[in-house]
């Protein structure tokens, strides 16, 4: 009868089973019958299996043994039944169905799959040995497959190991000897079908995976064929036989290759043509080679007659992703000079002039700049690239060299020299710091400077993932609202196929254990996709936040998480380095790590600085998922550490920032180039459309980065202030201190006041207008060097009572104290630092000085002061001193919930930054913000210290709905001519 006419489940077991097989395929209606193939058959479950009645599965062993060689006329395989695994027993098999005597059994799927590959083998003439090694690749693979079940077949069936070779891809390698190189990497039938399958299914979700696809097949015509290399048909061991010891020393390609002891490769006859045209490749020019790594498929298809999208090609030659698509050939790192580029200005500190190349500023006096112009002129009639700077360092001998020299040749004139009062530096850890030797090499790409030349577009993902975090790595309820947000905002980014994505949230607001959980849950994607094995993750950040991230995988995921985490910075990278090899890629120009080990770590964790220095290794490893935490590092386009960052072939690339523009709109271009390049077009166009002046442009600029109407934003920006946050951090108020000068620092501020009234009446360059700038800024902190009191205690009360600033702040930790808590106190100047933690300490009784952390404490210290800072057993009233600059990013301090700017700094996010430290995820205390402020009580409102907070306030509300840079030209009229007038 038919089918809907079948009796309910309840009288008919099977009914519904057999309802599913027919419906999905796996069986068919024929007449009366119901026909169910054998292969399906063994393939059922036993609980499915006796749904409808059929045979319990065998219990007896197979065992199988050889006669002869496979390369031998009788070659044969011998099947035997054994009960208990010694009791032979006769079997008779149809099928799947096996019969002994009167007792039917049925053969399990492995079990029906050796017997019908073994007899196929076997039916195969005795003459036709091509055929029998055809054959014998699916009895190996069921033998393997079957690995623990009732089989035991003999010594020889068990080592012997033939590999079939139909496609081959090429395993690029790059070197600055000999540019670019290959060598072929073979895969089998089986790794292709399998890629296809997948993009059948991408295709049509509905497509069944299990139907064979031939090669002929017009339904794989079109589809490009992207396989990972972890497929390849050969182990990395039997790879190197056969291209190192086979194939590089024979003339042309053989169909066969002994490999090692009972071990062969069979090659297609199609494939052996293609290989021939490898070989010849192989040696022609490095130009030739290039061309052909470039469109290998079009060269092969032309050797072997075949058109473009001929489905036999699509099956012979596979791609493998190596290198990026962007990466286009290596060569000597020439950083490029920009004199078009818009310069950021520095009205704090109008120290030297400098050029503005490999991301450093080489700085020189205004007059050596007509001596540096000649010698560039020199080197380029000379036709050298480069040229030295006696005491500077290495310049591109170029026609921009030479515009940069004489624009900033013309600001010279403007400008007087003046040293930096702060002088800080950061200390790096060997192998960290980047290497700036005369020469480094470095991969070649396209690099949107000028024009657009690479860009990469939406490439939807297909996921049958659970939309929520896996709960066997991060606990259900560990994101708080926010985060669950943020974490939904990258899935769906990922989803859409954006190529990556800005996570810019205020600092504090946990952007680490959102990527975490994003991570987690592209880990399990990734581990169903590749069944069980994946490429690495990997994590980009400065060292002083390396540990911070091992601490928050260690305790917000569960289960191992996506580590174990594997450290390649400072001294680890020497346990990955090849052959005793102790110097870096951009030194000798070619890879010196071991890439296959880094390959199967599960997660890397690097710095800017050891990607730079050994780009060239970790390009050629395809990374699912590369987080660039605080990736403003790639703010400046012509950084060697930002085109390492762009050389690496990430699926998805994801960057972390609180603060996406410091200074100037191309760092934003920059960071979007990395994430999504050619978004934004090419940098020169970009630089000419957005101006930190033109509000409209910048409202666009902003709206393009978070509009999400058909897919989701590029960024996702949530601030503090802004945002509804819940229970996620307690309040915060900010309490300006405001205090009038006391005698001593109101008559210094007011003779500066008076002799910068006097310059500018008289003339007086910028240069001279902002060294009276500056000074009005210094007197607002203290009219006295730190120096004239140091070290004598008895003068510390004095001096702090010639300070409004200081007065007002030792007032406030007067209160913390009385309160046995905490604070924070960020000081610009180094000597004012070491004066201001013994005013601490004398005042307070200490036992020991406050802590200090600047850009001259090396990083492992400065982790270690923060503990101490952070530990409960250090419960009551304490203090620590930092750098806004060098100390206020990296640092999870929420011991304190005092803050306290005694400098305050000309950027608002560099100060937002610093509150942060202690106004974070994981603070439980409401926080107190204090701005002591210095009025001088003649000129009031008109004082330096009160015009800058209100020119921080404003470009503070500015920034939480518009990305403007923190400082533009009119800043310094505005706040001079504030100072100034109301004199």
């Amino acid at each position: 009868m038919p089918l809907d006419g079948w009796p309910e489940e309840n009288r008919l077991p099977g009914r519904a089973l057999l309802d599913w097989l027919v419906g999905s395929e796996r069986a068919v209606w024929e007449s009366d019958s119901v026909v169910v193939p054998h292969a399906v058959v063994a393939d059922l479950s036993d609980e499915q299996a006796a749904r409808l009645s059929l045979p319990p599965p065998v219990p007896h062993a197979l065992q199988l043994r050889s006669r002869g060689r496979l390369d031998e006329a009788d070659f044969a395989i011998e099947s035997a039944w054994y009960a208990h695994g010694i009791q032979p027993v006769r079997l008779r098999r149809t099928g799947a169905i096996a019969e002994d005597g009167d007792r039917f059994f049925r053969l399990p799927g492995k079990l029906y799959s050796i017997v019908e590959a073994v007899e196929r083998l076997n039916a195969a003439e005795a003459t036709d040995r091509a055929s029998r090694t055809w054959l014998w690749p699916p009895v190996q693979e069921a033998l393997q497959a079957a690995t623990g079940e009732k089989v035991s077949p003999d010594g020889y069936l068990a080592d012997l190991r033939l590999f079939h070779a139909s496609s081959l891809s090429l395993a690029v390698e790059m070197t600055a000897e000999k540019g670019v190189t290959f060598d072929p990497v073979l895969f089998g039938r089986a790794a292709v079908r399998r890629h296809r399958d997948a993009e059948l299914l991408d295709e049509d979700p509905l497509a069944d995976p299990a139907i064979a696809i031939d090669e002929g097949d017009a339904s794989v015509e079109g589809l490009d064929t992207l396989v990972d290399q972890a497929d390849a048909l050969l182990s990395p061991e039997l790879d190197r036989v056969f291209v190192r010891e086979r194939f590089n020393r024979d003339a042309r390609c053989r169909p066969s290759y002994p490999l090692a002891r009972n071990t062969y490769l069979i090659i297609d006859d199609r494939l052996r043509q293609a290989l021939d045209l490898v070989k010849q490749k192989q040696a022609t020019s490095p130009e030739e080679r290039k061309a052909f790594v470039k469109n290998p498929r079009a060269a092969i298809a032309s050797a072997l007659d075949l058109s473009d999208d001929a489905p036999l090609l699509g099956t012979l030659f596979v791609e493998t992703q190596q290198f990026a698509e962007r990466v286009t050939g290596i060569g000597v790192w020439q950083p490029r000079v920009l004199p078009w580029l818009p310069t950021t200005p520095n009205s704090w500190l109008p120290e030297k002039i400098g050029f503005y190349v490999d991301g450093q500023t080489i700085e020189v006096q205004p007059e050596r700049l007509a001596a540096i112009h000649e010698a560039c002129r020199t080197a380029m009639q000379q036709g050298q690239a480069q040229f030295a700077i006696e005491g500077v360092g290495t310049l591109p001998a170029s026609e921009e060299t030479l515009a940069a020299i004489d624009r900033l040749a013309d600001v010279a004139k403007q400008l007087e020299a003046q040293q930096p009062e702060d002088g800080e530096a950061t200390s790096t850890a060997p192998e960290e710091a980047e290497d700036r030797s005369s020469e480094r090499h470095a991969l070649e790409q396209t690099d949107n400077l000028e024009e657009v030349g690479f860009t990469l577009g939406f490439a939807p993902r297909l996921s049958q993932l659970d939309p929520d975090p896996p709960a066997d790595l991060i606990a259900p309820g560990r994101l708080f609202p926010h985060q669950r947000e943020g974490f939904d905002w990258m899935r769906r980014a990922w989803l859409a196929g954006r190529p990556g994505v800005l996570l810019a949230d205020d600092m504090g607001l946990g952007k680490t254990i959102q990527t975490l959980a994003f991570a987690a849950w592209l880990h399990t994607h990734c581990e169903q996709e590749q069944e069980g094995r994946r490429a690495p993750f990997l994590i980009v950040a400065p060292t002083a936040l390396l540990k911070n991230w091992r601490a928050e995988h260690d305790t917000h995921l569960q289960g191992g998480g996506i580590g174990p985490l594997v450290e390649l910075y400072g001294s680890s990278v020497r346990a990955f380095r090849k052959n005793g090899e102790t110097r870096r890629d951009v030194e000798v120009g070619r890879a010196v790590l071991d890439r296959e080990r880094l390959a199967q770590a599960p997660c890397i964790l690097t710095t800017y600085e050891t990607l730079a220095n050994y780009h060239i290794s970790l390009a050629a490893i395809r990374f699912p998922l590369v987080v660039f935490d605080e990736i403003q590092k790639l703010k400046t386009p012509t950084t060697i550490n930002t085109h390492a960052a762009k050389t690496l072939n990430a699926d998805f690339a994801l960057g972390l920032t609180g603060t996406p523009v410091e200074n100037s709109l191309s760092e934003l271009w920059s960071i979007v180039d990395r994430l999504h390049p050619g978004l934004f077009g090419d940098l020169r166009s970009f630089s000419q459309a957005y101006r930190a002046d033109d509000w409209a442009a910048l409202r666009d600029l902003h709206d393009q980065l978070v509009r999400a109407e058909l897919k989701p934003a590029i960024m996702l920006r949530r601030m503090k202030d802004t945002t509804d946050l819940g229970q996620a951090l307690p309040p915060r108020k900010f309490k300006p201190l405001v205090r009038d000068m006391p005698e001593l620092q109101a008559k210094a501020y007011a003779a500066c006041v008076a002799l910068a009234r006097r310059r500018r009446e008289e003339g007086a360059n910028r240069g001279m207008m902002l060294q009276a700038l500056h000074r009005m800024r210094s007197i607002s902190l203290h009219p006295d060097h730190p120096s004239t009191v140091i070290g004598r205690p008895e003068r510390y009360r004095d001096y702090v009572g010639s300070s409004a600033r200081l007065e007002a702040a030792v007032d406030v930790l007067d209160e913390i104290r009385e309160a046995g808590e905490k604070a924070l106190v960020f000081i610009e100047f180094l000597e004012m630092q070491d004066l201001f933690a013994e005013i601490t300490r004398e005042r307070y009784a200490l036992s020991q000085r406050p802590a200090i952390v600047n850009g001259q404490t090396p990083s492992a210290q400065r982790q270690d002061l923060v503990a101490r800072f952070q530990a409960a057993e250090r419960r009551g009233f304490d203090v620590m001193i930092l750098s806004p600059r060098a100390a206020g990013v990296g640092l999870t301090i929420t011991a304190a919930n005092h803050v306290l700017h005694l400098s305050r700094w000309w950027n608002p996010a560099v100060e937002a930054q610093c509150n942060d430290r202690a106004y974070r995820i994981g603070q439980n205390k409401p926080v107190t913000v204090y701005l002591p402020i210095a009025r001088h009580p003649q000129f009031g409102n008109g004082s330096f210290d009160v015009r800058l907070d209100a020119l921080l306030e404003r470009k503070r509300r500015m920034s939480q709905n518009l990305l403007v840079p923190a400082e533009t030209e009119s800043d310094y009229n505005e706040i001079l001519s504030s100072t100034l007038e109301t004199a």
